[in-house]
């Protein structure tokens, strides 16, 4: 979907170059599709401050238009929480360029959100379904669907299928699926970019009806995480080698994930409660030129280094929920 947003805005404006400033704090694999399929495309990066916001001194648009360049920015909202959509959007006014709100981990339109050229939403992370994205956009012209192709379940669904089935078999039989994955994967990397891949905007017509039968259940899953979230923000807030990233829960949030800042060696911690049985992960890998720029990115790689998530969707029933909260906080101490 971000690919699309891209080409369509290219094409709009006529653009042989497209500057895309991109948040560091970003997936790195989520990025791949724009590097191999946008010769066009120079990619920027920008520094994010301790709440995730963006640090607008790090972003250094043009200050003159050239002839066939253009410029996008993209803003995060992380984790289900809405992340500066009207700052955005004025820098952006200010500066000539359009915006991508990223909502992929967002379930549904909220407050302060919604204001960008271009809105993505990326259902198949928040529901059981095994692939599909949305973009929509605040011009006419891009109403058309983009790139979308619907048909018989196809390889990515026949992945979900067995995948479900397999998590279900071993919870059956009383073993983790999230330290089975972690044997067999060998990372305790939080899978954000999803089954269906940025940039591909196929959606199997099996995707579309899964979808369609979760819309009548969007209030009860946004109901059963918010519980979710509330009890490990009740549970874990006196935790003394972490902090919760998010400490209020806005009425309108349906969150997405439960993030926590570690004060130690994040790898140890996420493996030790992984140990225990909780389904802890980290944030994927972040962008080479990230890294490879440390000295520029220096807040967004010291949140990579802290930052660590726990689960809070609707499959997790209130009992789970408390015994993961009681879990986390045996395993890394009260204060």
């Amino acid at each position: 979907a971000i690919l699309a947003a891209v080409e369509i805005y290219k094409k709009e404006r006529h653009a042989s170059r497209v500057v895309f400033w991109v948040p560091a704090y970003f997936c790195n694999e989520a990025l791949e599709p724009l590097r191999s399929r946008c010769p066009w495309l120079h990619l920027n990066f920008y520094d994010i401050e301790p709440d995730l916001k963006p640090c607008w001194d790090s972003i250094r648009p043009s200050s003159a238009e050239t002839t066939g360049i253009v410029s996008l920015l993209m803003i995060v909202h992380f984790f289900g929480f809405p992340n500066s959509a009207k700052e955005a959007m004025d820098f952006a006014r200010e500066h000539g360029m359009a915006l991508i709100e990223d909502s992929a981990h967002v379930l549904e339109w909220i407050p302060e959100t919604g204001l960008g050229d271009f809105v993505i939403f990326s259902p198949h992370k928040l529901l059981a379904i095994p692939q599909g994205a949305f973009l929509t956009s605040r011009h006419q012209s891009h109403r058309a669907p983009v790139n979308q192709s619907v048909g018989s379940p196809g390889i990515v669904d026949w992945r979900w299928l067995a995948k479900r089935l397999m998590q279900r078999l071993l919870v059956g039989f009383g073993v983790s699926w999230h330290q089975m994955n972690r044997a067999v994967n060998g990372s305790v990397h939080w899978n954000d970019h999803g089954s269906g891949g940025l940039g591909n905007g196929d959606c199997s017509d099996f995707s579309l009806k899964l979808l369609d039968r979760a819309r009548g259940s969007l209030q009860e899953i946004k109901k059963i995480r918010r519980r979710n979230y509330e009890i490990l923000l009740e549970r874990l807030g006196d935790l003394k080698s972490c902090r919760i990233l998010f400490p209020d829960l806005p009425q309108q949030v349906c969150p997405y994930a439960f993030a926590l800042l570690a004060d130690g060696p994040l790898d140890r911690i996420v493996s030790r409660l992984n140990g225990v049985g909780v389904p802890a992960s980290r944030w994927p890998d972040l962008a080479p030129e990230v890294m490879a720029q440390g000295g520029s990115f220096g807040r967004t790689i010291a949140i990579y280094e802290k930052l660590f998530l726990l689960p809070v969707h609707q499959s997790i029933c209130e009992k789970q929920a408390r015994r993961m909260a009681d879990l986390v906080s045996s395993a890394i101490g009260p204060a």
